[in-house]
């Protein structure tokens, strides 16, 4: 069972969370059940299925986007973007009524005409709950940063690898008792 206690820490501190107990209870538990979902775009992680279109302007759209994925990492100011209420986060999924492709943006934005894009809107990242004998713990699985990572928790959990695992606290070595 040692094994499997290292497999959940690990996966913990990988995507970025971590798995603890109150210091006043006992620092040992068991793993009942953990409960994941999934439905990720790698590299932006979850979307809801609200979309949002929007009438761009020609001229500068004032967004910073990631071109292989669609994502609007930042608005600047100014920009049609900012105008048209497109936020952070937001993901392009129509440009022009055409799929999103960044060089069909570009080639809209040096036009003279307003064009419509669609965006989907990004939704939570998804929970693990462990359930153990000292209460459940609830945590945030970051699918949006580390997607693979992410994914392949949320399958173990779902296929029932961690139930019934062992498992225990794990202290920031630095921090005084």
């Amino acid at each position: 069972m040692a094994r499997h206690a290292a497999r959940v820490v690990l996966a913990c501190s990988v995507l970025g969370f971590v798995c603890f107990v109150p210091p006043l209870t006992a620092a040992r538990g068991r793993i009942r059940e953990a409960r994941a979902a999934l439905a990720a775009v790698p590299g932006v992680g979850l979307l809801s299925e609200e979309t949002q279109t929007v009438s761009l302007a020609p001229g500068p759209l004032g967004l910073e986007v990631d071109a292989p994925t669609g994502l609007v990492q930042k608005v600047l100011e100014g920009g049609a973007g900012e105008k048209a209420g497109v936020q952070a986060g937001w993901v392009f999924q129509t440009v022009g009524g055409k799929p999103y492709e960044i060089l069909a943006l570009k080639e809209l934005t040096r036009g003279e005409a307003s064009y419509e894009a669609s965006f989907a809107l990004p939704k939570a990242n998804p929970t693990a709950i462990f359930s153990t004998s000292m209460g459940d713990i609830e945590v945030e699985i970051f699918l949006d940063r580390v997607p693979r990572t992410a994914s392949n928790f949320i399958d173990l959990a779902q296929s029932g690898f961690y139930d019934g695992v062992h498992f225990h606290r794990a202290r920031d070595p630095q921090a005084k008792s």
